[in-house]
């Protein structure tokens, strides 16, 4: 479960990984609390799961894992080339992260987001160890929308899943914050 309440560049993802078996994982960005998980001193990014009722998790808090969408392709960084908080209320980002899995396989990740959020369904990638893209649906609820990624019939059993979301506010937001002149 990747969990988000706000889409700016540095904001909070909680990570929830749970499998039947011990498994580790190599999470990308800066985490920044480990709730569940032993984290590896040489490696603060590389943590093993623990067992919690029966099961085996690992729950961590990253920044990182949002990125403002670039407008140019200029090899200078600022506020000239992103499109993202700088131009609110028309944002628009990506969720980039990867998650490398040992010893076991991802079936599903589930993005959880407000309702003031949407992904833009046909530019969401999100790919397992074997570069399968997967399939999204989507679970709309009254405050939170959830969009399941799902593989079938994976060949591997552990890897590099890598996302790429892009990710603005919905029409509902969106109207809400345009002003009609009578």
């Amino acid at each position: 479960l990747i969990n988000a309440d706000s889409i700016y560049q540095d904001s909070i993802v909680e990570i929830s990984l749970i499998g039947d078996i011990s498994f580790s994982a190599h999470i990308n960005g800066e985490i920044i609390i480990t709730k569940l998980g032993k984290k590896n001193p040489e490696n603060l990014n590389y943590i093993q799961s623990e067992e919690k009722d029966g099961r085996y998790a690992i729950y961590v808090e990253v920044i990182g894992w949002f990125k403002e969408r670039k407008v140019t392709s200029t090899s200078e960084d600022g506020p000239h080339n992103r499109y993202g908080m700088r131009f609110y209320p028309f944002i628009s980002c990506f969720l980039s992260g990867s998650i490398n899995i040992k010893k076991c396989l991802i079936s599903s990740l589930t993005l959880n987001l407000p309702e003031r959020f949407r992904l833009i369904w046909y530019g969401a990638q999100v790919t397992n160890p074997n570069g399968d893209k997967s399939r999204l649906n989507h679970s709309k609820g009254a405050d939170r929308s959830k969009y399941v990624f799902i593989w079938h019939d994976q060949k591997v059993s552990s890897g590099e899943y890598k996302l790429n979301v892009p990710i603005r506010l919905g029409g509902t937001e969106l109207l809400r914050l345009t002003n009609f002149p009578i």
